[in-house]
């Protein structure tokens, strides 16, 4: 929805430009229209490029609309479908036989290839957070798998094991065209990279106040949340400014450092 809003603004998607204003076709097969219509114009979306249809339940009757909809509303160039749970669930599709599975979402995907639309198929991970539950067939039907996990779910999600949720995220791509890890903050229900949230100077500043020193510079930048290479790097230039100073590994805000943060 946050990604559907800034595109419908032509304005860039998680720092990926966007030339023009992109219409959006949003199936909410999951919530009542009121609630979608809420979301989007709390997110500040374009609703003149945002069309909103709740009629579909079944896989067969999302392809009776998608042809529609398409013709009724020229321009459509990206089309969202929440949730395919949702459409599993209408169509008596057991989610973990790939031979109930295929049919369904093949369909779609023709369909969408067909009308030269891009597409999001919104589905729902397994308890643990990791991946998406049910059958392979799911993910081996369409082109790229994008997964969004709550921090450290998993070894390697890059940030530290502090159990609290602050916002950040983690953006897993994973297919043919999209490979790698985003890092996200989420604030009042808006996201963005979450080295755009604020800057590492400032996060790193910051964790020293609150903190009062920290032991080490690997320990600060945990403490920040920065990336380790990034993080380690903005430490050297603050000290050398003499912004932080460092005496027996212990790291310190001077009032130089305090100023700034005030400003």
């Amino acid at each position: 929805a946050c990604a559907v809003a800034a595109a419908s603004r032509a304005e860039p998607v998680l720092a990926v430009p966007v030339d023009q204003p992109v219409r959006t076709l949003w199936y909410a097969i999951d919530e009542h229209f009121a609630d979608a219509v809420r979301r989007f114009r709390s997110l500040g979306a374009n609703l003149d490029h945002v069309i909103i249809n709740v009629e579909p339940r079944t896989g067969r009757e999302l392809l009776a609309a998608l042809k529609q909809d398409l013709a009724a509303f020229p321009g459509v160039g990206l089309v969202v479908v929440d949730t395919l749970s949702r459409v599993f669930a209408s169509s008596g599709v057991d989610p973990n036989s790939s031979h109930d599975v295929e049919p369904v979402i093949a369909r779609l995907v023709d369909a969408f290839h067909r009308y030269g639309v891009a597409s999001i198929l919104l589905y729902h991970t397994g308890k643990a957070g990791k991946e998406y539950r049910g059958s392979t067939a799911i993910g081996a039907t369409v082109d790229d798998i994008l997964t969004l996990r709550r921090r450290g779910e998993q070894e390697g999600d890059d940030f530290d094991d502090d159990p609290s949720d602050d916002g950040r995220r983690l953006l897993v791509q994973d297919g043919r065209n999209l490979r790698g890890r985003l890092q996200l903050s989420c604030t009042g229900g808006v996201y963005q990279l979450y080295e755009e949230s604020s800057p590492p100077r400032t996060r790193i500043l910051t964790a020293l106040r609150d903190h009062g020193d920290a032991t080490g510079r690997a320990a600060l930048v945990k403490l920040a949340g920065v990336r380790k290479d990034l993080g380690l790097r903005t430490i050297a230039d603050l000290i050398s400014e003499g912004v932080v100073t460092e005496n027996h590994h212990r790291l310190r805000l001077t009032p130089s450092g305090m100023k700034e943060l005030g400003s």
